[in-house]
Formats: C-alpha cells, structure tokens, sequence
C-alpha cells in the first residue's frame, strides 16, 4: 500500500514538473518569437568624411584621422582619432529644435527594456541605436541625458553644453520618450566606469552630440574636449 501510494505520489510530481516545463518553454518560445518581429534597422557604413573635423576644433595643427562614417536616414555618426590620443565621435542629431531643452540626470539605474539595438563599437565603448523607435520621432523638442553615474557641467552658453561624464551607461533620449533612445555602454575592461568628455554643440544649423575618450586604456582627463574646442 505504502508502495502504491509512493508511486502515485511521484507519478503526479511527474505531470506537474512536466506541466511547468512546458509553460516555461511556451514563455521562452513567445518571448523569442516577440523580440525577433521587432524591426531591426541598420547603418550604412562610408570612408568619406562628411564633416570637417575643424569645423568643431578649430586648431588647425592637430592631427586627424577619419575612422569612417555611418549613416541613417538624415542622421550620421562620424568617428576620428586625434592626435592619436583620442577618439572623437560626432552625431548629427536630426530635427533638433532651435529652441530644444536639455536636461540632465545622474546616478539613475540603467534599464535596458526590451528593444532591439544596432551596436556601433567605438573602442573603449560601443553605441547603441534604437533606429526603428528614433526613426518614428519628428522634432526633437527636449533631449534627456541619463549617467548611472556622475555628470559634471564644464561650460554652457547658447550654442553649446559641455559636460565630463562617468559612466557605466550613458543614455540620451528625446520628447520625454526613455524607449526612443541611443546608449554608450563601457567596454573598457581597465575601468568600472568609462570618463569621456561630451557636448551638445549647435552649429550651421545642425545640432551635433560629441563624445571625446582616450585611446588608450584609462580615463581621460576632464576638460580635455573644452581645451581642443577653445571657446
């Protein structure tokens, strides 16, 4: 009897265990299956530099290095060395308002969510684009940086905002829509946290996001990109 009952026991541990397996392969499946419809957009890669790097450095004895040029629609991300000390990237951010508000926020947890993003490796961080969701947005009439660490204001005047950043995670957003975003992720090995100089520099017409780190394995100085812009 002791034995039936033992039997019976283990028979129905049996269907449950199998029940919740299936279940949990159905979430996983759905999941997948979820994340793979989303659309995934990419970059188109040139050689040719689009933008003159004096147009942002205006020494005219440094020493530059186009590392190439990627686009999406009417926006682009161009990438140099300089000096071979540093890697200089500058987006072109499309539809910027004249009259955008920024605002900033530190130390705030970084959230993934559940999108799918195009990487850019840039050395010592790699970007991360939301295309399809910053595809959808018109005119960017508020941008909202996030650090899940410390954001110091260097300078700021109306045509430019430069800040020294610390970073795990920098995040830029626009329209008060966190989902509709690009993010730096450190992927130097040497440093928890990532330092990079960065500014928001309003230029012809055109809004550019530029972000200043060094080549090498460790931090760069803070106020070195002001020094290279000389307001």
């Amino acid at each position: 009897m002791d034995s039936l009952f033992c039997c019976e026991f283990i028979y129905k541990l049996y269907i449950v265990a199998n029940y919740i397996m299936k279940k949990y392969f159905c979430f996983i499946a759905v999941s997948y299956l979820f994340i793979s419809c989303q659309d995934i957009e990419f970059f188109e890669y040139s050689k040719k530099e689009l933008v003159d790097i004096h147009k942002f450095l205006p020494d005219k004895s440094i020493k530059y290095k186009s590392l190439g040029i990627h686009t999406y629609k009417k926006d682009t991300v161009s990438t140099y060395s300089v000096n071979d000390k540093y890697y200089l990237c500058v987006i072109k951010i499309d539809g910027a308002s004249n009259n955008y508000k920024l605002y900033t926020n530190e130390n705030v947890p970084f959230d993934y969510g559940n999108s799918m993003y195009t990487i850019l490796e840039r050395g010592n961080y790699g970007l991360y684009f939301n295309l399809p969701q910053l595809a959808k947005i018109g005119e960017k009439k508020s941008i909202h940086l996030l650090s899940d660490g410390k954001i110091d204001k260097l300078f700021s005047n109306d045509s430019i905002q430069v800040y020294s950043v610390l970073f795990e995670n920098l995040t830029v957003y626009y329209n008060q829509k966190p989902g509709k975003n690009f993010f730096l992720r450190n992927e130097l090995a040497a440093v928890k946290q990532l330092r990079a100089d960065i500014a928001f520099y309003k230029k012809d017409n055109n809004l550019y996001f530029m972000i200043l780190t060094s080549i090498a394995l460790d931090n760069i100085k803070k106020g070195t990109l002001l020094e290279y812009i000389k307001l």
